[in-house]
């Protein structure tokens, strides 16, 4: 009660009073001052718990792992945790990864081999996840190979994320292999090659492999439907988007979430229909996100309609405040894109006196198998 409240001296008395402590006291206390801004106190009552004999579980361990991966490396870490087991290990080098750490988590796992610790289906399910939001494909590949040393290619989880990271990284022909060859397939790997082919500018493929699905008896879900969305938005396929959007609410009584809504605002901004998209916008049921107006600026852009595009992006500045620098950043590049050279430089003298910054990206290159990240000067 006095943690969730943020009482830190009131918890503290009742926690160092109590004559025995689970660890469900000690998760609790120490997420208390994490979650307030109190990271060397959780880091240093999770050196007690482990003083005190206690095993730390997966939750202590996520507690813990940004306030770590914020002061010390991921060795310093390791070092920490007097329990060094499969879950463990898996649980750091999945924290690690989920937080952007990926040369540390790719470290972690080596260390993982040496200390002859066998990886489970969660770890590689980790690392083949991260693989494929990194574009890493040499990595990932021998990922794959170490999933087949280790026997877990039947694994549907395993087998699922290889299919997920070879179908981002464009390599359709190995998501096709692996999807095929695995024993047994779940919804999951469905709507993993499904999205992939959609993806990759393989609509046709990708509506067949979901007609497909349905002859096997699978039910699709919500996630599949997004897969099959945009590979209609990605491959103009107007009339098929409209069609499946309809199917999937009569016939799988499935409610259309914002992603649904986004898929079909991009279908009809990449066929033109700019007047039509925003008229759908504007008749949501749901509030518009700033990933669904995004799609519709990028059609803007796509088609040359810098007018529609600077009417939208000066209402979102003054609605949503904080997708200003990506609304701006599109328009520039949409006046500039048209040689309106003088209408492009209004528009970054706007952001600038507004305040308003350009993100900066990152981005990830892998060289003989190892990745590298690199952030742009200033």
């Amino acid at each position: 009660m006095y943690a969730e409240a943020g009482e830190f001296g009131d918890a503290r008395k009742v926690f160092d009073g109590m004559p025995s402590r689970d660890l469900v006291t000690w998760d609790a206390i120490i997420s208390c001052y994490s979650k307030y801004g109190m990271g060397e106190m959780s880091v240093e009552l999770f050196r007690q718990l482990g003083g005190e004999g206690i095993s730390a579980d997966e939750y202590t361990y996520a507690i813990v792992l940004n306030e770590f991966a914020a002061r010390f490396s991921a060795s310093r870490l390791f070092e920490e945790i007097p329990d060094q087991d499969v879950v463990s290990w898996t649980v750091l080098i999945v924290g690690f990864l989920q937080s952007g750490h990926m040369e540390e988590a790719i470290w972690l796992f080596h260390q993982m081999q040496l200390a002859d610790i066998e990886p489970n289906s969660f770890t590689f399910g980790g690392l083949l996840g991260a693989c494929a939001s990194a574009n890493a494909f040499q990595k990932g590949t021998q990922f794959h190979g170490l999933v087949m040393k280790f026997g877990l290619g039947v694994d549907v989880v395993v087998g699922s994320a290889v299919v997920d990271m070879y179908s981002k990284c464009g390599e359709m022909d190995d998501a096709l292999r692996a999807f095929q060859e695995m024993p047994e397939r779940d919804i999951i790997s469905w709507n993993g090659i499904i999205s992939g082919y959609g993806q990759n500018s393989a609509g046709t493929k990708a509506l067949k492999l979901y007609n497909e699905m349905l002859q096997q008896g699978i039910t699709p879900n919500e996630v599949t439907f997004v897969g099959v969305l945009c590979a209609c938005s990605h491959n103009c396929l107007l009339k098929e988007g409209y069609n499946y959007f309809k199917e999937m609410v009569d016939k799988h009584l499935i409610k259309p979430k914002a992603e649904h809504y986004t898929c079909m605002v991009d279908l009809l901004g990449r066929a033109e229909l700019l007047q039509e998209a925003e008229s759908l916008i504007s008749s949501l049921p749901i509030k518009p996100d700033n990933v669904m107006w995004n799609a519709f600026l990028g059609a803007c852009k796509l088609h040359g309609d810098v007018q529609m595009a600077r009417r939208i992006a000066e209402h979102l500045c003054t609605s949503e405040p904080g997708s200003c620098s990506s609304n701006h950043v599109l328009l520039a590049n949409s006046y500039t894109d048209i040689s309106e050279w003088d209408e492009a430089e209004e528009i970054r003298e706007v952001m600038e006196a507004r305040g308003v910054e350009k993100a900066a990206g990152c981005s990830w290159v892998e060289i003989g198998s190892c990745m590298h990240s690199f952030f742009p000067s200033r």
